[in-house]
């Protein structure tokens, strides 16, 4: 499971074409003004022939992956958002 994010005015086709061929896409939008929708991160993945889904937050797309492994890249404030939703070290929350 790959769950992804970005911002709009990063390049979203190249970024997208550097993820693993057949892994279930959880598209989400970090939380900032400068994200890209979940929508248009799908819409961009399917012209590239892959599958995704959109979600509406980080946790939501945490909780679709439930317990398999999970790749969470994109940008940085996404990744944050899922280490704090995650209780990880390092987070503001823990």
């Amino acid at each position: 499971v790959v769950v992804f994010g970005c911002l709009h005015d990063k390049p979203l086709a190249k970024m997208l074409a550097l993820l693993p061929l057949g892994a279930e896409l959880l598209a989400c939008a970090p939380d900032t003004p400068r994200a890209r929708s979940a929508a248009a991160v799908v819409a961009a993945a399917r012209k590239l022939g892959r599958r995704g889904r959109a979600c509406d937050s980080v946790a939501e797309a945490l909780e679709l992956a439930g317990e398999r492994p999970t790749l969470v890249v994109g940008s940085s404030y996404l990744v944050a958002e899922a280490r704090r939703d995650l209780g990880l070290p390092g987070s503001d929350e823990s």
